[in-house]
């Protein structure tokens, strides 16, 4: 059995990267890296490129799937489990929970993608935790071109942009850093040289390897006992697939 992972870029790839070092199993990615980025789009067409994508993995004999976009996520989620019940989605949410659980009455700033941050989905999560008063919302699309747009991901021009756009806001005043786009942790030692020390940041691999955990078990699945990792991309680049592979091969 395989499990599928979608994203429109390399973002996605943080989460396969936490997941294979857990969990041996044949792995199917696709980058939609045609149409990328996700964020920027309306929400209509989200749904037709995340649809268009999710046949080509069940194509490939995927019944697991993890939509390991955000935006993606909370626009297509629930689409997808009423359109195709026999396959076990898994979505990625902004790890909002546990920053509030950790928050100690300090801020939280919740960073994403645009449509992401303008979505209910995520507006519901943060008032069922009664968290309102203290999320701050950043809108930190740029990232994603400097991991996707380019021969090589752009570390310091990731650095010089979010140093600029963090520097209105007094961090010592926050607790924790929600990374609410799967992109963004490929830039995390960059926030790391920024955030004080004091401010946790929070993604979403770590959940996303415990509910596949979950799922697994709770399913008696069968996986390989080896790992293997295909790459299909929607625009081939040998530049874009050198930079993935070397990605997920990178220790760090």
């Amino acid at each position: 059995m395989k499990i599928g992972f979608f994203d429109s870029g390399l973002g996605g790839l943080t989460i396969l990267k936490r997941v294979i070092k857990e969990i041996p199993g044949e792995y199917v990615y696709i980058a939609d890296n045609k149409n990328a980025p996700y964020g920027l789009k309306d929400a209509k067409k989200v749904q037709e490129l995340t649809l268009q994508n999710v046949e080509i993995l069940i194509n490939c004999g995927c019944k697991i799937i993890v939509i390991a976009c955000n935006t993606a996520t909370s626009v297509c989620i629930n689409l997808l489990r009423s359109k195709y019940p026999n396959i076990l989605f898994i979505g990625t949410e902004p790890a909002v929970k546990p920053a509030i659980i950790n928050s100690n009455s300090k801020r939280i700033l919740v960073t994403a993608t645009t449509l992401t941050l303008h979505e209910q989905k995520l507006q519901n999560l943060i008032s069922d935790l009664n968290a309102n008063d203290i999320v701050d919302l950043l809108p930190l699309g740029e990232l994603v071109k400097y991991a996707d747009k380019s021969d090589e991901i752009q570390y310091e021009r990731a650095y010089e942009y979010l140093k600029n756009i963090l520097s209105v806001y007094d961090l010592n005043n926050y607790s924790g850093i929600v990374l609410g786009c799967t992109h963004f942790p490929i830039f995390i030692n960059e926030f790391k040289k920024i955030l004080p020390l004091n401010v946790l940041i929070y993604d979403s691999s770590i959940g996303i390897l415990h509910r596949l955990t979950e799922i697994i078990k709770e399913n008696d699945l069968e996986l390989s006992n080896t790992t293997t990792f295909k790459l299909f991309l929607t625009n081939e680049s040998e530049t874009f697939r050198k930079k993935a592979i070397n990605y997920i091969k990178n220790n760090s």
